[in-house]
């Protein structure tokens, strides 16, 4: 098997696009984790918590997606494998993760726990805050933050581990 040199550059920008848009986006999170730890009731933060968590996984997503799209066009494999951005967030959310651990980590994600159910949760007070109707659904509870913690930890708890593998699988 012949490699193109221009096909694993352009993999190789996807891959350092995918990462610096993460590593961006973790960054905003991470930051908005540390101003809540000075200011927990303070309700600006929880929304930009909210925000911020969609925002990372979304971007994570596009990135992971971007990447294993390319992936499979360069491999001239059908696009079968490669997530779909059409249908329900959390469904393109969950189809990104099964396809990226699939093909980059050779693992399937445990999508039955409790954080998974938080990432679903967070999902909907951010589509409350993004159509809201009244005050009192721009107010984020304390359980509303704490699921959002338990959120971004599973998630990030399954990028790491797709990262890691991946990582692993290829310096075999």
């Amino acid at each position: 098997m012949t490699v193109n040199p221009a096909d694993v550059a352009t993999l190789g920008a996807k891959l350092d696009a995918w990462v610096a848009l993460e590593t961006a986006l973790r960054d905003d999170l991470t930051g908005i984790f540390d101003l809540l730890d000075r200011a927990p009731e303070n309700q600006s933060l929880r929304r930009a918590l909210i925000r911020s968590l969609w925002g990372f996984v979304e971007g994570s997503i596009h990135g992971v997606s971007d990447f294993l799209r390319t992936a499979h066009v360069l491999s001239s494999s059908d696009d079968t494998g490669s997530p779909s951005n059409r249908g329900k967030t959390i469904e393109r959310v969950k189809l990104a993760l099964k396809a990226a651990a699939r093909d980059l980590a050779d693992w399937e994600p445990d999508f039955g726990t409790t954080g998974w159910e938080a990432l679903r949760a967070s999902l909907r007070v951010r589509d409350r805050l993004m159509h809201p109707k009244s005050a009192k659904e721009v107010q984020i509870s304390d359980a509303e933050v704490d699921e959002a913690n338990d959120a971004a930890a599973r998630f990030l708890e399954v990028i790491v581990e797709i990262q890691t593998r991946a990582l692993q699988r290829a310096h075999r």
